[in-house]
């Protein structure tokens, strides 16, 4: 299993680039990094972000985007090209960095047999990360450009399992200026 942290966002609601700044004393892509701690792991960054990276999160490998506008699923598309195809992998965003490692245990725990698995609220609204297992990397790298990671995981071919989960680091969501103002 490698985890990809996908950290190439441009930012753009919250008018500064969330994922290196700090926050309570630790920038987003260091709290995911110290989650990881243990895993294999690839964050997807700016160029212009590369060494802040390495620095921030030495325990991650770094892999550049430097088409930040093709979207998520091309951030992705660039890790899956580092990995070997038969590795499952998990998809963890850079602006939800309060995930705990014990969720991403859970998550684990319940992969095998499944090709997707992500973690749901009480509500049944999704989460993150995503798990995908190797069966499901031909559906992540047919999603066309600027998509969400949304109709991979649930692409009607793959088997997934939603996960109900407590830990609300899972949906907590650092998109605009008041989600960083109420953390």
């Amino acid at each position: 299993m490698t985890y990809v942290v996908l950290a190439a966002g441009t930012a753009s609601r919250m008018g500064f680039d969330k994922i290196f700044t700090p926050l309570a004393g630790a920038a987003p892509i260091g709290r995911l990094a110290r989650q990881l701690e243990g895993r294999r792991a690839i964050a997807v960054v700016p160029p212009a972000r590369r060494a802040e990276a390495a620095s921030i999160a030495p325990s991650l490998k770094i892999v550049e985007n430097g088409e930040p506008h093709r979207g998520m699923a091309h951030s992705l598309q660039l890790a899956l090209a580092r990995m070997s195809k038969a590795e499952d992998f998990g998809v963890l965003l850079g602006d939800k960095p309060f995930v705990l490692a014990g969720t991403l245990d859970l998550l684990e725990a319940r992969l095998d047999g499944c090709d997707v698995v992500y973690p749901v609220d009480a509500g049944g609204a999704p989460g993150h990360p995503v798990l995908f297992s190797h069966r499901a990397r031909a559906v992540v790298l047919a999603l066309p450009e600027g998509d969400s990671l949304a109709r991979g995981r649930d692409d009607p071919s793959l088997r997934g399992l939603r996960v109900r989960v407590e830990d609300r680091g899972a949906f907590k969501d650092l998109d605009e200026p008041g989600d960083w103002q109420t953390l």
